[in-house]
């Protein structure tokens, strides 16, 4: 349940969605950033191009904890659309039902296979994984380290069901019941998908930001990093392989 449709939290900004053009996190990515380069563990920001954005997942969560107590106090979770949206057309009510988004948390919330606390396990569209850890995420606010428990471990890529459609809102939406409910991602890595992507070929999907999607085979070892990209997710474009997103995000005119 989303904090904002509580009758406490109805008019309160930090409670809502959060959009992904809002830019307001800049102290908080430069602390996560800086923090990431010198504490001496993981730099959890690697897959992420090595520079996490104002836009992203614990930046906005930073930002959110900074400017109200009491929402840092009330949240169990944060959540990202795509997976909200899947839970409530499921209806999956407890978070350790709900399927959280290769795409999603990979590009944005630093979880990648190789950061899991245990060997890395399941099938290739369902596979445990870690986000920061701890440690890491205690030294940013250790508020923080709830939300990473609230998360789980495994994320799942978007050829996945998340569930099926409730009677509820099949009778709203006009469509059958029970059909399956895709995991979610997101719009720019999906619309590659429809521009029929490939490897070897680049897919640019312009709108309120420019994203350049690729696709490419996993690599027999270590993965190569690629600096300044918005992210390298095996399975978040086409399960199997490696979604890599660049571009120029909140370019344009909302």
């Amino acid at each position: 349940m989303p904090l904002a449709m509580l009758p406490e939290f109805a008019e309160n900004p930090s409670a809502m969605f959060v959009l992904w053009k809002d830019h307001t996190a800049v102290a908080e990515a430069a602390k996560i950033n800086s923090l990431a380069k010198t504490w001496g563990g993981e730099d959890f920001t690697k897959y992420e191009g090595g520079i996490y954005s104002t836009e992203w997942f614990w930046s906005k969560i930073l930002r959110v904890f900074q400017e109200d107590q009491k929402i840092a106090d009330k949240a169990a979770t944060f959540i990202e659309h795509c997976d909200w949206m899947t839970a409530l057309l499921t209806g999956v009510s407890s978070l350790d039902e709900i399927k959280r988004s290769r795409c999603a948390m990979g590009h944005k919330a630093m979880w990648h296979k190789s950061f899991a606390d245990s060997p890395a396990s399941g099938k290739d569209g369902d596979l445990e994984g870690g986000y920061p850890s701890a440690d890491f995420l205690t030294r940013l606010d250790p508020r923080l380290v709830n939300i990473r428990k609230s998360l789980g471990t495994r994320t799942w890529t978007s050829d996945k069901s998340a569930g099926s459609l409730t009677a509820e809102w099949a009778k709203r939406l006009g469509i059958p019941a029970g059909i399956p409910v895709a995991v979610g991602a997101y719009d720019a890595h999906m619309g590659a998908v429809g521009g029929g992507v490939k490897a070897g070929w680049l897919i640019r999907v312009m709108g309120t930001s420019t994203c350049d999607v690729i696709v490419a085979p996993r690599p027999k070892g270590a993965e190569k990093l690629v600096a300044g990209i918005c992210g390298q997710v095996d399975g978040s474009v086409v399960p199997g392989k490696l979604g890599y997103e660049a571009g120029q995000s909140a370019f344009g005119d909302g």
